[in-house]
């Protein structure tokens, strides 16, 4: 059984999702398409909880101690969703090996180093987007910010628990050195 753990997610190839998996040190294929269900079950959660806290927002925005409070227990909320989304998310995974040809293996190189990239730059906004709305979130308190905190903080933790900034930006030191030798 996969989990975020022993699983990395690497992006696509030809609309297939790839995957490092980290107890064998090899590329494996999603054999079956997905549909997302985690993602829209955390967005409908955040969005009813906050729909939930709206209704006393007014009274704890009169408050700074419920401010305080109310502040962390959103981002906690956003943590807690994180964890039960990565126990879930490679729970029924079915995955087959891989095997590219030196010219995909390349190609495929090539685009997730131009992916990372663009991870590392979303995670330096979203950190940014946490540390500024923290701020104005206590000068000037408002529900929207504090969903956007929230998203921020549900990302950062999603992206450094998943290992896309750590093992996806250096996969090739994890794969099985006759893994590489098998490549077409």
């Amino acid at each position: 059984m996969y989990t975020h753990k022993n699983l990395i997610s690497l992006g696509f190839h030809d609309d297939v999702a790839i995957y490092l998996d980290l107890c064998h040190g090899d590329l494996k294929q999603q054999t079956v398409n997905r549909t997302g269900f985690e993602g829209k079950v955390f967005l409908a959660t955040m969005i009813g909880l906050q729909i939930v806290q709206f209704g006393i927002f007014n009274f704890v925005f009169s408050n700074s101690f419920l401010n305080v409070l109310f502040f962390l227990t959103s981002v906690l909320a956003s943590i807690l969703l994180a964890i039960i989304l990565n126990k879930n998310i490679y729970k029924n995974i079915i995955l087959e090996p891989v095997l590219f040809s030196q010219a995909e293996y390349e190609a495929f190189k090539k685009r997730l180093k131009k992916y990372d990239l663009g991870v590392l730059w979303l995670t330096i906004i979203v950190v940014l987007v946490i540390v500024f709305g923290s701020i104005f979130y206590f000068i000037y308190p408002s529900i929207i910010l504090l969903i956007a905190i929230d998203l921020s903080v549900f990302s950062v933790y999603f992206l450094f628990t998943n290992g896309f900034l750590t093992k996806r930006r250096h996969f090739e030191q994890f794969l099985n050195p006759s893994y590489t030798n098998k490549k077409g």
